[in-house]
């Protein structure tokens, strides 16, 4: 019955928001990707919750930069960051995976 009552209270908080995991704003996805921008890194949103880098930096390098990103964008969604040797997000394709950050989990 527990189990049951847990259930419902997720569902019901599902319903409220509209979704679980919504990302960030279409305002604030732009925000985060003109700062990459600004840096020169090639970016993209293939969905909401997946922002996409080009680098060539080190798997470290990127983890301090992708920190940097989760904790000072000011944006409090759920989104993972992914950081490639190579990305065309239009159409939808990306190689070389250096590192995935999880923003917010």
């Amino acid at each position: 019955m527990k189990k049951f009552t847990i259930l419902m209270s997720l569902f019901a908080l599902i319903l409220m928001t509209g979704s679980a995991f919504a990302g960030p704003s279409k305002s604030e996805q732009r925000y985060i990707s003109g700062i990459l921008d600004s840096a020169g890194m090639k970016n993209g949103w293939p969905q909401d919750i997946s922002l996409w880098v080009e680098t060539r930096f080190t798997e470290r390098e990127v983890k301090s930069i992708a920190e940097q990103i989760c904790n000072g964008a000011g944006v409090n969604d759920f989104y993972a960051i992914t950081f490639w040797r190579d990305i065309d997000v239009s159409k939808g394709a990306a190689g070389g995976e250096v590192f995935k950050y999880r923003c917010n989990y």
